[in-house]
């Protein structure tokens, strides 16, 4: 299952590397997948791309969460 999202989030990004729900996709992929350095990487070009996304903030910071 993490192969499909991790490809489906791939493909998203190939579409339009400018869409900030993806990159929030794919930092949700990479956290599951125990990418965390990945992980935090997609979660601030998300931010850079919409720095008033709630729910990028509310998943980045589960990112830390994971981090203990």
């Amino acid at each position: 299952m993490l192969a499909r999202a991790r490809s489906a989030t791939e493909r998203a990004l190939e579409i339009d590397s400018l869409s900030a729900d993806a990159w929030l996709a794919h930092a949700f992929v990479k956290i599951n997948a125990n990418d965390l350095a990945g992980a935090h990487n997609s979660f601030e070009r998300s931010l850079a791309l919409d720095s008033l996304n709630a729910e990028t903030f509310h998943l980045y910071g589960f990112l830390y969460g994971c981090s203990d």
